[in-house]
């Protein structure tokens, strides 16, 4: 479950009483009547009826004025999943994760995955797990739970989730929302499809669909997304930087998620001829100093982190330094990532992401035979025609 504490109030927090004005004012709603509550007024609805039930229904809501709550919620709200009936659905404190014989069947069969179920509980539970569906539409709904569902873990950093929704009905695996993006827009992003595999396949056809199909399909995605988000957050903290102003951290965290990675997969993607290129090679070779300037902000970050865990009750004004304090380290070393060329690298080599891995004998082979069809610089005899001026070959289009 998101951690929201400074947005809305904790269901543990509320009576039945509540729940009960919660129902009054939304059966109000329907019914469009006119409706005051002396603890709660309502700020906004959603979902919609058909043939007299709910599909998908929630709320917001604020303690009035003249409620008691009013003064320690703090401008808090409260949101609220209902059922089909107009029953709210409070939120549950977490136990353990449930059994699940999804995660169990999965984490068998997929060798160096690994599976987590997920709790189920109509309300929030299931909203949220509609939240982490990345190019594909949920099949369930905040009141209707599917019979199963798990998280995947792949080696490369895949988040997949396999949702079974009846006991005998296909398996449908898809992309689970990759963390660490910050919230810029990915409009331009190529989300990966979904695999549905009839209930008991085989599990040869299983692991066949999710590291064959959906893990390549999710790792060039995934790819591109960094690679958006990265050159999102380079451009504001430029602008940032000329504008002379403070630094959003977040801009800063976004390049620190994404940036360890696009590091490590430019180093495992790039070949010989990257070398040689005339834009590409220069900026390979300052690799290392991207690596160090993000290795540099992580200190920094973790500096803070522990100065501010050894004050947790500290006073406004002292976590405000401390921030001042951490901007004020970092965003030098921010400035040079944004200027670096770990945007330009990562678009470079994003074709190759994903695809398969090519053999290094076959490689070198290829890199001999291009080398000796290399002409030598040796003087052209007597008589013969010069010689043309080579052209130069592609180049990598710009950003």
């Amino acid at each position: 479950m998101p951690d929201d504490t400074d947005l809305y109030i904790d269901h543990a927090d509320l009576r039945s009483e509540d729940f009960t004005a919660f129902e009054k004012l939304l059966a109000a709603h329907r019914d469009r009547v006119p409706c005051t509550d002396p603890d709660w007024e309502s700020v906004m609805f959603a979902g919609h009826l058909s043939d007299g039930k709910w599909h998908e229904p929630s709320a917001l809501f604020t303690p009035s004025r003249r409620s008691a709550r009013a003064a320690s919620a703090a401008e808090k709200s409260v949101l609220v999943y209902f059922d089909e009936d107009g029953r709210a659905l409070p939120d549950r404190p977490r136990g353990p994760a449930p059994d699940s014989a999804l995660a169990t069947h999965l984490a068998e069969h997929l060798p160096l995955w690994s599976a987590e179920p997920y709790h189920l509980t109509p309300g929030r539970d299931l909203a949220d797990l509609q939240d982490e569906t990345w190019g594909w539409r949920a099949p369930w709904t905040t009141t209707a739970a599917p019979h199963d569902a798990a998280f995947l873990t792949g080696p490369a950093g895949e988040r997949l989730l396999a949702v079974q929704m009846g006991e005998d009905s296909p398996l449908i695996v898809g992309a689970a929302v990759p963390e660490g993006l910050g919230g810029y827009n990915l409009g331009s992003v190529r989300r990966p499809g979904t695999v549905s595999l009839a209930a008991g396949a085989a599990p040869a056809a299983l692991g066949d669909a999710i590291n064959d199909t959906l893990a390549p399909q999710y790792q060039r995605a995934l790819w591109e997304a960094r690679t958006v988000v990265l050159g999102f957050a380079a451009e504001d903290i430029r602008y940032l930087g000329a504008a002379r102003s403070r630094s959003p951290w977040r801009h800063v965290e976004t390049i620190l998620a994404n940036g360890p990675h696009l590091v490590a997969g430019i180093r495992a993607a790039t070949v010989a001829d990257d070398h040689l290129d005339p834009l590409v090679g220069p900026q390979l070779r300052t690799l290392h100093t991207t690596a160090d300037t993000l290795a540099r902000i992580q200190e920094i970050r973790t500096a803070w982190r522990e100065a501010a865990a050894t004050a947790p009750g500290a006073e406004a004004p002292e976590r405000r330094r401390l921030e001042e304090l951490r901007d004020h380290q970092a965003w030098p070393y921010a400035l040079q990532l944004a200027n670096g060329p770990l945007p330009d690298l990562a678009a470079h080599v994003t074709a190759r992401i994903g695809a398969p891995v090519p053999d290094p004998d076959e490689t070198a082979r290829a890199a001999r035979a291009r080398s000796a069809r290399r002409p030598t610089h040796a003087s052209p005899p007597t008589g013969a025609a010069p010689a043309t001026t080579p052209q130069p070959g592609p180049r990598r289009p710009t950003r």
